[in-house]
């Protein structure tokens, strides 16, 4: 059985926000309708591959904090970072790898 995997994941009100505050922003798509509908193409494939996803909702704010509290830069590695040590993301047995909870 494949591991659960993370997949950061955005409320339509939040994306202005994430696209403020990320360091990489230029590599985001412009619009949340644009994010989410490639968003899903990912998480299908995703499960047609047989992995569980675990989609954890990015909260902008709390996430500047979060980078803050560990020396990160809002970007692409640390939402990665984020994503991967939320509790229910890990191995098959649904241990987490560590982090603070869902958001």
């Amino acid at each position: 059985m494949a591991i659960d995997i993370g997949m950061v994941w955005y409320a339509r009100e939040d994306y202005p926000r994430v696209l403020e505050i990320m360091e990489d922003a230029e590599d985001l798509q412009s619009t949340w309708d644009e994010w989410l509908k490639d968003a899903e193409r990912v998480e299908q494939r995703l499960r047609r591959e047989g992995h569980k996803v675990v989609r954890l909702r990015l909260l902008p704010d709390a996430f500047v904090g979060w980078c803050r509290s560990e020396g990160r830069t809002p970007n692409g590695s640390a939402r990665s970072h984020w994503a991967s040590v939320r509790p229910g993301v890990g191995d098959k047995d649904g241990e987490a790898a560590g982090g603070t909870g869902r958001s």
